[in-house]
């Protein structure tokens, strides 16, 4: 008899991007879609939009809005200047692959991340350790290795971006919170 496996979806705190910063990731979005690749553009919800993941965990209570435990803490440090910077490989299930942007690790991402932590209540040590965390915008979840020359022959060079909010999203319920926006 075959077992099922249940798995747990982790709810985020992530960090969007102002118009035009987002506006520059969905052309990339568009691009590989439009070349037959994997693309975080054919996902069509309305939740789907480019983000940096500051912390993914189960079970992560929804702030109570306005004035949530997240943001009084946080809403200071909105806006920041991110460096979307040149294309990560990620691991993905069997032989597919996360295609992504690195994000560059400033001190006001790192110290905007930590803050979020702190709010949050979730330690800081093991998985949720700076030094174990990539900051980074997806643009596919399930590109083949094959595929990757082509992907990258449409990128472009680095996006300077800016983060202007937060918002807390709970997968189980499909639920979208806004939590901090400059």
């Amino acid at each position: 008899m075959e077992r099922e496996r249940e798995r747990v979806r982790a709810s985020s705190v992530e960090l969007l991007l102002e118009a035009a910063s987002e506006e520059a990731v969905r052309r990339e979005w568009a691009m590989l879609e439009a070349a037959g690749l994997s693309s975080m553009g054919a996902h069509r919800s309305p939740s789907n939009r480019p983000h940096v993941t500051l912390l993914a965990v189960p079970g992560l209570p929804v702030p109570e809005l306005p004035s949530g435990p997240l943001e009084p803490a946080l809403a200071p440090a909105l806006p920041i200047a991110l460096r979307l910077g040149p294309p990560a490989l990620l691991p993905g299930d069997g032989e597919r692959r996360v295609l992504a942007r690195a994000v560059e690790r400033t001190e006001e991402l790192l110290a905007l991340r930590a803050a979020v932590l702190h709010a949050s209540g979730t330690p800081v040590e093991g998985a949720h350790d700076a030094s174990a965390w990539l900051p980074h915008v997806t643009l596919a979840k399930r590109l083949r290795a094959t595929e990757l020359p082509r992907a990258l022959a449409l990128l472009g060079g680095p996006i300077e971006a800016t983060a202007i909010g937060l918002r807390h999203w709970d997968p189980e319920s499909g639920r979208v919170t806004a939590v901090a926006d400059a």
